[in-house]
């Protein structure tokens, strides 16, 4: 794979973050559960019964988050890096900081709740889409409001 291939594949899957968390801030993750693949792994980094698998288990959390009423969210990235694992299996490395509080807009401006290291494999569907494999917080940073998180069964 030469640099521009490794450069396309970078922006794609910017790109393809950026939209995720743009889906979760602006339209409560409801399509969220499909940028997974069936055995995706969506891991808050914050206990053992805060892993979602699959997209079922995935769209459940965020449908859980929209019926707890209006929230004011932004997830930013930041020193976004891909390691490209063969043509199919790419890691993605970022940033990630949160700010969040219940309740609509405008809200008082505070430092991020949380400041995580975002850690994704992506891989390759046969439909030509990357969806990640995994997608695993490991939070750096916390305090403030409190992330919202719904306990898994």
């Amino acid at each position: 794979m030469n640099d521009q291939d490794g450069h396309a594949i970078w922006c794609k899957l910017a790109e393809i973050e950026a939209a995720y968390w743009y889906d979760v801030d602006n339209n409560w993750g409801r399509s969220a559960h499909e940028f997974y693949t069936e055995d995706g792994i969506f891991d808050l980094g914050l206990g053992t019964n805060t892993r979602y698998v699959g997209p079922e288990k995935v769209r459940r959390f965020y449908s859980w988050r929209e019926g707890r009423g209006e929230r004011t969210a932004r997830h930013l990235m930041s020193n976004f890096q891909i390691k490209l694992n063969n043509a199919q299996s790419v890691s993605v490395l970022y940033v990630m900081s949160l700010f969040a509080e219940d309740g609509p807009p405008v809200r008082e401006s505070k430092p991020a709740i949380l400041v995580a290291d975002v850690a994704n494999e992506m891989v390759l569907c046969p439909d030509e889409q990357w969806r990640a494999k995994s997608r695993i917080l490991k939070p750096i940073f916390m305090g403030g409001v409190a992330p919202t998180m719904l306990e898994n069964d």
